[in-house]
């Protein structure tokens, strides 16, 4: 936390830790980071204090791909229905997707991918199970959030420690 806390002031602005991960800040690393602001209902500062960060490296490092699967769906679930709606679907893919991606072919197939599903919905949304197919048959959409994933693994502890933590969380 204070190794990446450029400016110390013992906040940690997202945009400081994606640049301590060498990673472009998204405004899905902020909704990441952020997320007990979110969940708080509090205004969305950008930055989060040592709490927050502990709370996001735990739950980003301890989880398994499917595990993550899941947390993407519930940080987008504004209304907490079980559904992603056609909005938050798109606040998904705007958020992780980067420059890059964006502007491709593929991003654009797995954008009409995505609409069209949840279109044939009769909700008109996707539910987490179909979110979690959809993923696990695309994990390109997720990417970003995989390398994010990964890049903390690997500068906070290594794979080996978060893999035993994971362990030891599924375990209790």
């Amino acid at each position: 936390f204070r190794t990446a806390d450029a400016d110390n002031s013992n906040t940690l602005a997202v945009g400081e830790l994606m640049e301590f991960l060498d990673l472009k800040h998204s405004d899905f690393a902020n909704r990441v980071f952020c997320m007990l602001e979110y969940m708080r209902g509090w205004h969305v500062s950008g930055s989060c204090d040592f709490e927050a960060y502990v709370v996001s490296v735990w739950n980003i490092c301890t989880l398994d791909t499917d595990e993550f699967r899941d947390f993407v769906f519930e940080l987008y679930d504004a209304d907490e229905s079980g559904y992603l709606d056609r909005e938050e679907a798109l606040d998904l893919v705007v958020d992780i997707t980067t420059e890059a991606f964006a502007g491709t072919e593929r991003s654009a197939l797995l954008l009409q991918d995505l609409v069209t599903l949840i279109a044939e919905s009769p909700l008109e949304a996707i539910s987490k199970e179909d979110f979690k197919e959809f993923t696990a048959s695309r994990p390109a959409l997720l990417g970003p959030g995989y390398q994010l994933r990964q890049r903390m693994r690997m500068k906070f502890g290594g794979e080996a420690f978060w893999d035993w933590i994971a362990m030891r969380r599924k375990v209790q």
